[in-house]
C-alpha cells in the first residue's frame, strides 16, 4: 500500500454515496490499526474527514466514524490531531445521538483519548462537557452508564 492509497481512502470518506462512505470507514479502521499507516492516515487528513461524518444522516456512518476516532486516540499524536480538528466537540455531540451504538462508540473514543493529557485537557476546556456528561449518564442503561462513569473518572481523577 502506498501513501496514495491512504489519500484515496481519505477522499472516499467525503464521497456523496452512502455505500462508498460506509466501506471507506471500514478501510480507514484497517489503516489506523496498522502502525506503518497510522501517521500517514493522520497526515492525509483522516481526522478532519471523520469529524463531519459523526453528524451524517446514517447511523452506521456516525458509529463507524466515532469508532475510527477510538483508533486515532490510541496514540498521543492522534489525540493532538483530534484536538486540532474539532473531533472532541463532535464526539461529545455524539453522546446525545439517538442511536445507542453511536453513543457507545463516542464514549469509547473519549475514554481512549482521556488516557492522554491532551485528551483530558481538550475535554476539560469545554466548560459544559463534564456537567452535561453527568446529566447524560443518568439517562443511559447500565452498560452505557458504566462507560460514562469511566470517562468521568478519567477526567475527574486528572483534575483532582
Amino acid at each position: 500500500m502506498t501513501s496514495h492509497c491512504v489519500r484515496l481512502q481519505e477522499a472516499q470518506l467525503r464521497h456523496h454515496n452512502l455505500t462508498v462512505k460506509q466501506k471507506s470507514l471500514l478501510a480507514v479502521r484497517d489503516l489506523l490499526g496498522v502502525s506503518e499507516w497510522y501517521i500517514q492516515a493522520l497526515d492525509a487528513g483522516v481526522v478532519s474527514a471523520l469529524v463531519p461524518l459523526m453528524k451524517d444522516a446514517d447511523a452506521l456512518v456516525r458509529q463507524r466514524s466515532a469508532a475510527a476516532m477510538e483508533l486515532v486516540a490510541t496514540k498521543d499524536v492522534g489525540v493532538a490531531f483530534m484536538a486540532d480538528d474539532g473531533a472532541f466537540n463532535a464526539l461529545v455531540a455524539c453522546l446525545e445521538d439517538e442511536a445507542a451504538d453511536v453513543r457507545v462508540a463516542a464514549y469509547k473514543a473519549l475514554i481512549e483519548a482521556a488516557r492522554f493529557e491532551g485528551g483530558r485537557t481538550a475535554l476539560s476546556e469545554q466548560q459544559t462537557t463534564l456537567p452535561r456528561l453527568v446529566e447524560l449518564i443518568q439517562k443511559e442503561d447500565d452498560d452505557i452508564c458504566a462507560l460514562g462513569l469511566t470517562l468521568l473518572k478519567a477526567c475527574a481523577g486528572w483534575r483532582a
